[in-house]
């Protein structure tokens, strides 16, 4: 099970930021927030961030863009802006098991995060640097379960992604997709598969520690 958790303070300028949006709205407004803020703030991930990534928001008729986007007033004033992602996918059920960010901090405002295990398969499409490295972070810090992790990729994610072919070659261990081998390895590829992967952990440190310790 993942340890225990609780989100950290909102430091400036996150707490003027979302205070002041909050005053701007009428009606509750729900933002399913993934990325480096929730890394950063609910799961301990010592590292800065400009932006509030978000998956959806409810309800979604909000000009979120205009109200907190990047180049907004309240991005001018603060210097932080709201972003809708578009390269994610989430797992079929993420939503009920979402948890309040600030649980009472806001008068319409609620920021709702997916547990430790959506966020890490949150990360497969994009597949930058930062996230095989917030995905090592993670398994790691919440101490979580690759069966678990395995079993909802395969249950809720895996037939909704359009991942590239893996191609295995001691060659070309240099250039491997983080994506294409993460999903060989929660696929439960062949050993062969896992020697490579190995491989390419050695060669590059501090990279696909998580794949490696789904192997285990």
């Amino acid at each position: 099970m993942p340890a225990d958790k609780e989100a950290r303070p909102l430091a400036s300028p996150w707490k003027e930021f979302l205070t002041e949006l909050d005053g701007m709205l009428d009606e509750p407004l729900e933002l399913h927030c993934i990325g480096g803020f929730v890394f950063t703030y609910f799961y301990g991930l010592p590292r800065t961030t400009g932006d509030i990534d978000y998956y959806t928001a409810i309800p979604v008729n909000f000009n979120l863009d205009e109200l907190a986007g990047q180049g907004s007033h309240l991005d001018t004033k603060h210097g932080v802006w709201l972003h809708r992602v578009a390269v994610a996918n989430l797992p079929e059920d993420y939503a009920t098991r979402l948890t309040d960010m600030a649980p009472g901090g806001f008068n319409y405002l609620r920021l709702l995060v997916p547990d430790p295990y959506d966020c890490i398969l949150s990360k497969l499409e994009r597949n930058a640097t930062n996230d095989r490295d917030d995905a090592d972070y993670l398994l790691r810090s919440q101490r979580l379960s690759a069966q678990l992790l395995r079993d909802r990729y395969k249950n809720e994610l895996r037939h909704n992604l359009i991942l590239p072919m893996l191609t295995i070659s001691p060659s070309a261990q240099s250039g491997q997709s983080w994506v294409s081998t993460a999903a060989a390895v929660l696929d439960g590829a062949a050993l062969a598969a896992s020697s490579t992967v190995v491989q390419i952990s050695e060669s590059r440190p501090g990279h696909f520690a998580s794949i490696r310790l789904l192997l285990n």
